[in-house]
């Protein structure tokens, strides 16, 4: 059975997230953090996302979530928590392209130096990844890449 990931999404972001936010409160909007196979058809069911134009490969998306983002330093690395979500993420990603192997590799050294204090680094879901997609400018962030979706044999 092909599994279809959205890889340049995944991939491109590199950003990672932690299982579980280590705060007191609680989020506001719950994404699924199980992976799991996932067709375009369901992706374009997924809650908190329009899409828009086709594109060669994918679609253009945005999330229509309202974030609220907390920038912080726990032991000297940077992390951004977003109080929304419940998730917290590694604040400046790889510092170049990385394929889902060498990804995998940079988590792992992650863990072992304990990024931020945390030893429970991981890639995000796509439901987790396409909750950063912005539809325009937001106070100097944006990310407007096709979502791509790469059929990957079982």
């Amino acid at each position: 059975m092909k599994r279809y990931l959205l890889h340049a999404l995944i991939v491109s972001f590199v950003f990672f997230l932690m299982p579980d936010i280590h705060s007191a409160e609680e989020p506001y909007i719950t994404i699924r953090s199980s992976y799991t196979n996932i067709s375009v058809s369901q992706v374009r069911l997924m809650h908190n996302i329009v899409m828009s134009r086709g594109h060669e490969n994918g679609m253009f998306a945005h999330s229509t979530i309202n974030h609220s983002y907390e920038k912080k330093h726990i032991d000297e690395d940077g992390v951004v928590i977003d109080h929304t979500t419940g998730l917290m993420w590694h604040q400046s990603g790889s510092s170049k392209y990385m394929k889902y192997k060498k990804s995998k590799e940079w988590l792992e050294g992650l863990n072992r130096n304990g990024y931020a204090g945390y030893h429970d680094w991981r890639l995000p879901t796509v439901e987790e990844a396409t909750s950063l997609l912005e539809s325009s400018k937001r106070e100097g962030r944006y990310i407007d890449q096709p979502l791509v979706i790469d059929n990957v044999g079982s």
